[in-house]
């Protein structure tokens, strides 16, 4: 799994991690607003997410290794010229943009590499396990970086990342054509058909009502007098504490496809999500914080094998990282609008929304797929 680690998550992630930083490095030494800040990580944003949709498909193709591999390589070499170009001009924006078509070619590789595992829902637990361990190494690398070389450290450190990902990502295995007449419960359904439909949406609100809470995780913890400095101890031990979530998962994955386990995973992120927004004291608000990164490692963790159990080829998988990174897009914007104009009752009634539609489509998908077995 690790080489499938390496391409969906080790290069495909990279700017998003980063990003936290880039924009304020943008700000800082690019002379952008943070408007114009945001409508760069935006557009760079777009393209991974356009690229890895646009190539789902292609990703299941017998040359995929070569795919992810010139992804990669064009997110360095992008990312290289972005460091050493003036932050400014077309060809600034232009590098940009490669990055993330480079990173979005990876993830779809890597998502639909990790859909071949013989079971799924581990896999994909191997795999937030692990980003969230190199989660931790990025977080702390990249406020380094940008204070000791600025703008150039930040781009830097990306294609620092993307190269050290790339040996493994060249151990990639091209995918074997299926056996003619392969049994029904294998076959994949069309991505337009009611139960693809049904999972993707599950994702979609699933990520969506994460960015909702994690963009404005900040002023939550500032309207109860938390100091930025201990908000920033509190997300380290969070992330540590989500590392739980995917070990659980992958205890668990010998039930894939369970209903009560995918129902009780679901229902523990809306609740932990809704109890960090409506938090009456800031005691309610850490406590909440501290659980939520564990209960959402461990229900994406199911989601991501239940789009596998739906499409056996990887398209799907492939295709969900693309609308996962939609998603994220869309949430600061929406839980903006909400918090601003109706508080925290509105966005606390945009993240229950959310987590509810996520609910009730996992588990429309799950019962869907046993009757799907059962006729087979």
């Amino acid at each position: 799994m690790l080489p499938a680690f390496a391409s969906a998550f080790g290069v495909g992630y990279m700017s998003l991690l980063v990003l936290p930083w880039s924009i304020g490095a943008l700000v800082a030494y690019g002379h952008y607003s943070e408007v114009q800040s945001g409508w760069i990580a935006t557009s760079e944003i777009a393209a991974l997410a356009a690229t890895s949709l646009w190539l789902a498909r292609v990703s299941t193709a017998p040359a995929r290794r070569r795919l992810a591999i010139a992804g990669t390589l064009a997110a360095i070499l992008a990312n290289a010229v972005a460091a050493v170009i003036p932050p400014s001009g077309i060809a600034f924006i232009a590098a940009r943009l490669v990055s993330g078509a480079g990173m979005g070619a990876a993830v779809a590789v890597g998502n639909a590499t990790a859909a071949g595992a013989k079971n799924p829902t581990r896999g994909f637990a191997l795999l937030w396990f692990l980003l969230a361990l190199w989660q931790l190494v990025v977080f702390n690398a990249a406020p380094w970086a940008i204070s000791h070389a600025g703008l150039p450290g930040a781009y830097g450190l990306i294609a620092a990342g993307c190269l050290i990902w790339l040996p493994f990502i060249a151990r990639i295995q091209d995918p074997v054509a299926p056996a003619v007449g392969a049994n029904s419960e294998t076959r994949a359904y069309a991505i337009f058909q009611v139960l693809p439909l049904i999972a993707l949406a599950a994702l979609l609100c699933f990520w969506l009502r994460d960015a909702m809470v994690y963009s404005m995780w900040e002023r939550l913890a500032a309207a109860h007098g938390l100091t930025g400095q201990f908000f920033g101890k509190i997300m380290g031990i969070a992330s540590l504490c989500g590392l739980t979530g995917p070990l659980l998962a992958a205890r668990l994955g010998k039930y894939q496809g369970s209903l009560g386990i995918l129902a009780g995973g679901l229902l523990a992120v809306l609740v932990t999500s809704s109890a960090t927004v409506l938090a009456e004291s800031s005691s309610q608000f850490t406590i909440a914080t501290l659980v939520g990164p564990a209960t959402g490692m461990f229900a994406i963790s199911l989601l991501s094998g239940l789009l596998v159990q739906v499409d056996p080829t990887g398209r799907l998988a492939a295709i969900g990282a693309g609308v996962g990174i939609i998603s994220e897009a869309l949430g600061p914007a929406l839980a903006g609008v909400l918090l601003g104009y109706a508080g925290r009752i509105g966005l606390s009634l945009g993240v229950i929304a959310a987590g509810t539609v996520c609910l009730a489509a996992g588990l429309a998908a799950t019962v869907r797929i046993h009757r799907r077995r059962k006729e087979a």
